[in-house]
């Protein structure tokens, strides 16, 4: 959870949300830098969507043919990629 989508960090300090000017965003190294410090004690949280790298967990999968050239996975494993 590390790695942010781009144009997706959202960040609060003490509650009121920043504009997107006044921070920015290392997206390869997860890091959020405010261009102002906040005051001392002031709470600073941030919010983003986030990609999980994944790999299939099978070599194959099941297909229930549910309407006419349609088809719906019935399951689909994958496990996260933990580097």
């Amino acid at each position: 959870m590390a790695k942010p989508v781009e144009d997706s960090v959202r960040v609060s300090v003490d509650g009121v949300e920043l504009n997107a000017a006044t921070f920015s965003v290392d997206a390869a190294a997860g890091v959020v830098t405010l261009l102002q410090a906040p005051e001392n004690g002031a709470a600073v949280t941030a919010g983003f969507a986030f990609d999980t790298p994944v790999r299939f967990d099978t070599d194959r999968f099941e297909v229930a043919i549910e309407a006419f050239r349609a088809g719906a996975p019935v399951s689909l494993p994958v496990i996260e990629i933990l580097s």
